[in-house]
């Protein structure tokens, strides 16, 4: 049988029409579709630097040149204990501030201010019996006009109604967990305070909120811990 030689031009458009029609969607169907939830940030060199905010306080951080997005790690502060009911009761401790994880857009050269807030302070002798723990500070992201782009809340006190609540979280992050409650005092058992998420770095203090006080006369609920952030770029 006579068999017509196939060049290699057609061997190639035979496989570019097959391949075209495997990969081809089925009606209806996205290719590679983008979720709709999805907020996304690119940069033109990657990742190429980091840094770590361990104390309360206002930090000013730089945009580096070329770095046009900056990926923010923040922990709100922990609410402080509330001081016991009376002799021989137990305060309720503080909840622990939320978590986010946001990609957020910067301009090289421009300045932005980070604010890791501070430990709400426990309800303290000598404070009648029953008086509530502190709420703590938010951790907070901000262009040099003062707008905040992102934040996590810090907890809440605990008190005689209930434990303290954990932080709020800013509903514009991307990931976001509210913050842990603190326990509840029983008897002579002070209530222990909420434990903070653990983001892609596990923190290197516990970032929890306060205990409750120990059931004594003169005894005082325990601070809230600072926040923490973590900033990558």
């Amino acid at each position: 049988m006579f068999m017509r030689p196939i060049s290699v031009a057609s061997i190639l458009v035979s496989a570019l029409i097959v391949g075209a029609f495997v990969r081809a969607p089925l009606p209806g169907q996205a290719v590679n579709p983008r979720p709709a939830s999805a907020h996304l940030v690119t940069t033109p060199a990657g990742l190429n630097g980091t840094a770590e905010y361990l104390a309360s306080g206002s930090y000013t951080w730089v945009a580096p040149a070329g770095v046009r997005g900056v990926v923010l790690e923040l922990w709100g502060a922990g609410g402080g204990g509330s001081r016991p009911y009376g002799y021989q009761s137990s305060g309720d401790g503080g909840g622990s501030g939320a978590y986010v994880r946001s990609v957020v857009a910067v301009q090289p050269g421009a300045s932005y201010l980070l604010t890791v807030g501070a430990g709400g302070f426990g309800g303290a002798y000598p404070a009648p019996f029953g008086t509530p723990g502190e709420v703590g500070g938010a951790t907070t992201f901000a262009d040099a006009a003062g707008q905040v782009l992102v934040w996590a809340g810090g907890g809440y006190g605990g008190n005689d109604a209930n434990d303290g609540h954990g932080g709020p979280v800013d509903p514009s992050a991307q990931i976001g967990r509210v913050g842990r409650d603190g326990g509840h005092g029983f008897g002579v058992t002070p209530g222990s305070g909420g434990k903070a998420w653990i983001g892609s770095l596990e923190p290197v203090t516990a970032l929890v909120g306060g205990h409750g006080g120990v059931g004594q006369v003169n005894a005082s609920g325990a601070d809230g811990s600072p926040g923490y952030a973590i900033l990558l770029w």
